[in-house]
């Protein structure tokens, strides 16, 4: 009797840490089964290539890991099992690989791989460059007049044409220039043009010209003449009347009338 009894506590005993272990199992896979990364040794199991084969052991392993994963899908494919898993956290994707490397003592090491959140690329600010502003392009003079030329000339403009129209003044003032262009038949400088011509003169120093003289000076060496280069004739109330008839009139401005010869003409073209 005393041997039964003592068999049974035996008995109960082992049992009573079957269920310990068994209780301590489960607890550690609960534990470490859903956590982020989890690595565990077949060989501790002592599977071996003599007892099981590698479809066997993965078999084993989809039935003793089926208990531990919480949630996802167990995949197996050649020697891999893979298991999906949601425990990881929630940026981030978990991928439980299961991989059996053949050698003596067969190996199965499980192990979270984290799958990195994707980093935004900064996004370079384009730079705005102001647009220069453009650089103002002086207008060259034309005829190339000191200041004591374009005095003159302003003279010459205020005597001829005082009281007439800016039009009319312009075309007074190109007549002189028409001359100085040329300086075979009229003369080289402006003052050949003026003291050798046909314009009045006298009181040429005494004159003091407007500001609107100087301004239609300006505008001629700025743009050039606003007559054909080839008229260099001009007077008040009618036309040129030379017994050769070699005037040949032209235009008539306000009360002047413009005109130029064949020779002139022939000259410029």
């Amino acid at each position: 009797m005393d041997k039964t009894n003592k068999m049974l506590q035996s008995i109960c005993y082992c049992l009573i840490c079957v269920l310990i272990c068994s209780l301590i199992y489960y607890i550690e896979a609960v534990r470490y089964g859903g956590s982020y990364s989890y690595a565990k040794e077949i060989s501790e199991q002592e599977i071996t290539t003599s007892n099981l084969s590698a479809e066997e052991q993965v078999n084993e392993l989809r039935e003793e890991m089926f208990s531990v994963k919480q949630s996802g899908e167990v995949i197996v494919e050649n020697d891999t099992v893979t298991i999906a898993t949601q425990a990881a956290p929630a940026t981030q994707e978990s991928v439980v690989n299961v991989t059996i490397v053949p050698n003596e003592t067969e190996k199965v090491t499980i192990t979270a791989t984290p799958t990195a959140k994707p980093t935004a690329t900064p996004t370079a600010t384009p730079v705005v460059t102001a647009t220069p502003k453009p650089t103002p392009t002086a207008v060259p003079n034309r005829y190339n007049l000191s200041a004591s030329d374009k005095e003159l000339l302003a003279k010459v403009i205020f005597i001829e044409g005082r009281g007439e129209s800016w039009e009319c003044q312009c075309a007074i003032g190109s007549v002189v220039l028409n001359r100085l262009s040329l300086p075979s038949e009229y003369g080289s400088s402006l003052y050949s043009v003026v003291m050798t011509g046909s314009f009045v003169t006298a009181d040429i120093n005494k004159v003091t010209p407007f500001q609107q003289q100087y301004d239609i000076v300006n505008y001629l060496c700025d743009n050039g003449v606003t007559i054909p280069e080839y008229v260099c004739y001009f007077r008040a109330n009618r036309f040129h009347s030379w017994s050769n008839n070699a005037a040949i009139d032209y235009k008539k401005i306000d009360n002047t009338y413009f005109s130029y010869c064949q020779r002139d003409k022939d000259l410029c073209e």
